[in-house]
């Protein structure tokens, strides 16, 4: 393992600098996909219920 990050990755340091990027690219993912399932779960909750439109219809 060392030799490789010594070899292809440019050393200690540039390879924390690229560890360090790779975990802010998931976490902002992560954030997104969290706010993906949101906006999902939201539009679910505020969807107009078809049986209750029918009974309302019928009542007519």
């Amino acid at each position: 393992f060392l030799h490789e990050v010594y070899t292809e990755q440019g050393g200690v340091k540039e390879y924390n600098k690229n560890q360090r990027a790779l975990g802010a690219l998931k976490f902002a993912g992560s954030i997104l996909l969290l706010q993906k399932i949101g906006d999902i779960l939201y539009k679910i909750e505020h969807m107009e219920i078809k049986a209750k439109k029918i009974l309302e219809e019928e009542d007519r």
